[in-house]
């Protein structure tokens, strides 16, 4: 059996921390092409474990998020470990962990892998040195002691490639290159669980173990990593890993507790004032879009997502990007709100881009930014919009953050992550204490609809609470408040009911401590101790789980070589499941569910019309799509206006087949729905982080991004918008002025569907295709008149057909008479745009030509050609012009 299927059928039988491990960097022979040629340099994934893992593509972009570039000879840099996430094809997030090392270009792949030298420890010398000889491999049956892939390599030359331990922070190292040029390398962790500063502790460790002799080959310490170390369950188990020095301590908190937070906020408090930081959370819980700012990629990291977590219970359900490619900056002309991390040496394209409704902190100074000018916070009631947190127990949260991050002696140098956690416990007392009233205005018993204001009784809720009424009023109408109240009143999973309880029995509490209470309630939930951290499962160490020893030691990050994990074998020991004790649930879970809608026969047809909206997307050019997220746009709002408010599913319906197509006009759908408080449900928050993802993954799409802003604020300022419509108009002009007039086709639509007597069986839809002059006709088509039902059910069936539903063509659509002139009259009746989906009638005027259609009122006349003339029976429908794709 091959090994990489041994290692794939072990992994599937463990509950591991991390993902995937992964060097990423540029190759000697891209760094000599890019010498010779100047070409650009872009990094790739060099090895990986497990070697199936599907590698999002755009992960070695965000590895080096401002570009890669070599670091020229006598100079040094310094090692950085950051976070990023990213989203994988399901729309699942995938938290990263990277350290960029710097090596030596140059050698030759299999001298790169390792070099045997002599025994040198960290922490006895600085200096590594390469070998200027030539070192073969030996066969696996010469190795014994010695590392089978390598003879011994020379000592020290006399020029350098020096590598120091910084002083100052024990995961930071300077690279000093004496002669040689030093590249990049990344060295990555992927979880699925945000073990952020633990993965980089763990990259931290692995790369240490490089510049250490080793017994085992770095490749059984990354196995042993995914086979030894065990996912804990929530409380109870605390699973210590060691790595050399470094011990890592893994756990994830009790159901009682605050969810798992794994990040250094250090920086946060070192970087803003506690006003600043709070203006700053203003922002984001009004769903402002922020930009952070930094010429550290660690701090913007660390800060936004730090500020993130403060807003639990609440969560950011935009787009969040801790990392912005540079390459990707057109994404701040995004309609859809978001929160981004660029280095400062953008600043000034970010105030170019940026509206002044966007929030641009400066992490370097600490000031908040915009595009007039520099606002220094000196008061937590000075804000960008004048809107302020509740005044009274925003002094607590003041309070409460001084006494956690200073002492007499000033701000504290390092917030460990049992600080840490207290600051999230004042953040979410914060919110416990503002929403103490919270349920009394829960709509859990009228029907309740997609629409945010059917959810909670604002004006209600305000009036009881007669200060902050501003704050409240905004905070109310967003996405996060919305979502806090949907999974309150109809949940939909084990963990959101946990969510819930632990909120409400939180606000229990306080209520039993405020006294405002007759009678104390209990908190059976909240002082639940069952899962409390009762012991540990220490992880063995690596050299005492592998039955084959060596002697290794690195001169370089070697690619990972499967062949020598082959050589060692899979490891002899494997890590225990660990289970969770059950937790006392004072309130038992039950589903609910949404409640069911029975679809009108007007709010069929507007269904129908998004089908086939959404099935012939991928037909139209690129230069028509400003025109169909105008049209949709344009529905949707009519349903709105209409009462036949567009379920959650609908949007998902839509926005999903713009992700097949043009994911930049699923942004434009996303924001409307923002902006008209449409409720997001996860599903709709999965599909706009694959949404994300796709546009990352494809840079071409960027100038598309602008302009999907720009089709959404024509749209919201009631104007048509077509990108090529001046030239289009033109262009027709020309070809008309060409054309002698008999050659102006139209088309004529003359319905019977409203010729009173007649039963809707015997109705007949009649299309006359004819010339302008009445002289010539290209045919008379009659098909059978269906009743909206009937048409529904005509349109699954077809669409159906050969899975037509996400690219159907127009030419099989046009061949269907009865359904294609059906779809025209329905859509007609109630002024639905339709041009979308009409076929260019293949009669050609030279290399290019158009049709216009005409409709037709008349209820009683037949018209045949020869009455095509009559103009007392046509009437125009709006002049609908088409451009030639075919």
């Amino acid at each position: 059996m091959d090994f990489s299927t041994v290692i794939r059928e072990k992994l599937s039988k463990v509950n591991t921390i991390v993902e995937s491990f992964m060097t990423v960097g540029i190759t000697a022979e891209d760094v000599q092409e890019h010498s010779e040629h100047k070409t650009s340099l872009i990094p790739k994934v060099l090895s990986k474990f497990p070697p199936d893992f599907k590698t999002p593509d755009t992960l070695p972009m965000f590895c080096f998020p401002w570009g890669i570039k070599v670091i020229r000879s006598n100079s040094e840099t310094t090692s950085e470990s950051f976070n990023f996430i990213l989203t994988d094809e399901n729309g699942v997030q995938l938290y990263c962990a990277a350290m960029m090392v710097f090596e030596t270009p140059g050698t030759s792949k299999q001298q790169a892998k390792i070099l045997q030298t002599e025994a040198v420890n960290l922490q006895d010398t600085r200096f590594l040195t390469k070998s200027k000889e030539d070192t073969s491999l030996l066969s696996p049956n010469q190795s014994s002691s010695h590392n089978y892939r390598s003879q011994s390599a020379s000592k020290a030359k006399k020029h350098k490639h020096t590598l120091s331990k910084k002083p100052s922070n024990e995961a930071s190292f300077r690279f000093l290159s004496n002669e040689y040029n030093l590249v990049p390398k990344c060295l990555v962790l992927v979880s699925r669980y945000p073990f952020l500063e633990t993965m980089k502790k763990i990259l931290v460790g692995i790369f240490k173990l490089t510049r250490t002799k080793l017994v085992l080959p770095i490749e059984c310490y990354i196995m042993h990593l995914f086979l030894l170390v065990p996912l804990p369950p929530r409380g109870c188990i605390e699973v210590v890993y060691q790595i050399l020095n470094t011990v890592v301590s893994i756990k994830i908190p009790p159901v009682n507790k605050l969810p798992l937070f794994d990040c250094n906020m250090t920086h946060l408090f070192h970087s803003l004032s506690i006003a600043t930081l709070l203006n700053v959370f203003t922002h984001m819980l009004l769903e402002e879009s922020v930009i952070f700012l930094s010429s550290s990629t660690e701090k913007l990291a660390a800060c936004s997502f730090a500020m993130i977590n403060l807003l639990y219970p609440f969560r950011w359900n935009m787009m969040y990007v801790p990392l912005l490619p540079g390459k990707l900056i057109d994404y701040l002309y995004s309609p859809v709100k978001y929160i981004y991390g660029l280095h400062s040496k953008y600043k000034e394209d970010v105030l170019i881009r940026c509206t002044s409704d966007v929030c641009i902190i400066d992490l370097d100074s600490g000031k908040i930014e915009s595009n007039d000018e520099i606002i220094n916070i000196h008061s937590v009631k000075q804000s960008i919009k004048n809107v302020q947190l509740p005044e009274y127990y925003t002094k607590k949260v003041v309070k409460r953050l001084t006494d956690l991050t200073r002492n007499k002696n000033g701000l504290l140098p390092r917030i460990d992550s049992e600080t840490g956690e207290s600051i999230r416990n004042v953040f979410y007392q914060f919110f416990v204490s503002i929403l103490r009233d919270y349920k009394q205005f829960l709509n859990t018993e009228k029907q309740i609809s997609e629409d945010i204001a059917s959810f909670f009784d604002q004006e209600g809720f305000i009036v009881k609470n007669k200060t902050d009424k501003e704050f409240f009023r905004l905070f109310f109408k967003t996405q996060m408040f919305a979502n806090f109240c949907d999974k309150n009143i109809r949940c939909s999973n084990l963990d959101q009911h946990l969510e819930n309880l632990l909120f409400n029995e939180h606000i229990i509490a306080k209520k039993n401590r405020m006294g405002i209470v007759l009678h104390k309630k209990p908190t059976h939930f909240l002082s639940d101790t069952s899962q409390a951290f009762r012991s540990k499962y220490v992880v063995p160490q690596a050299e005492t789980c592998f039955s084959k020893t060596g002697s290794h030691f690195y001169y370089t990050f070697t690619e990972i070589d499967y062949e020598i994990l082959e050589f060692y074998g899979m490891p002899i020991k494997f890590h225990p499941k660990l289970t969770e004790n059950p937790v006392n649930i004072s309130e038992p879970f039950t589903m609910r569910r949404r409640n069911t809608y029975k679809p009108t026969l007007s709010h069929t047809i507007y269904m129908i019309w998004m089908q086939i909206w959404a099935a012939t997307l991928w037909t139209q050019d690129e230069s028509e799509h400003n025109e169909r997220v105008t049209e949709v746009l344009t529905v949707l709002e009519k349903m709105n206006k209409s009462g036949e408010r567009p379920s959650i599913t609908t949007y998902t319906f839509l926005i999903e087949a713009c992700f097949n197509v043009n994911p930049s006009i699923a942004l434009s759908i996303f924001s409307y729905m923002n902006t008209i408080k449409v409720l997001v449900d996860a599903s709709a928050v999965m599909i706009l982080q694959k949404v994300v993802t796709k546009l990352f993954s494809n840079t071409s799409f960027s100038s598309s991004i602008r302009s999907a802003r720009q089709s959404l604020e024509i749209f919201n300022d009631n104007y048509k918008i077509f990108s090529n419509e001046k030239a289009l108009k033109r262009d027709f002009n020309k070809i008309s002025k060409k054309l002698p007039p008999s050659r102006a086709v139209n088309l004529t639509i003359i319905p019977g569907s409203n010729i009173s007597g007649v039963k809707n069986s015997e109705k007949m839809i009649k299309a006359i295709v004819g010339f302008d002059s009445g002289k010539k006709c290209l045919g008379i088509e009659q098909v059978k008149y269906l009743a909206l039902h009937d048409l529904d059910t005509s349109v699954q069936v077809f669409l159906m057909k050969d899975n037509k539903k996400n690219c159907m063509s127009l030419e099989d659509l046009r061949e269907n008479s009865e359904i294609f002139w059906n779809l025209v009259w329905h859509f007609n009746e109630i002024n639905l745009p339709y041009k979308f989906f009409v076929p260019y009638e293949r009669e050609h005027f030279g290399d290019t030509f158009k049709i216009m259609l005409v409709g037709e009122e008349s209820l009683a006349i037949d018209i045949t050609p020869t009455n095509l003339n009559d103009k007392s029976t046509q009437t125009d429908l709006g002049g609908i012009f088409l451009e030639s794709i075919l």
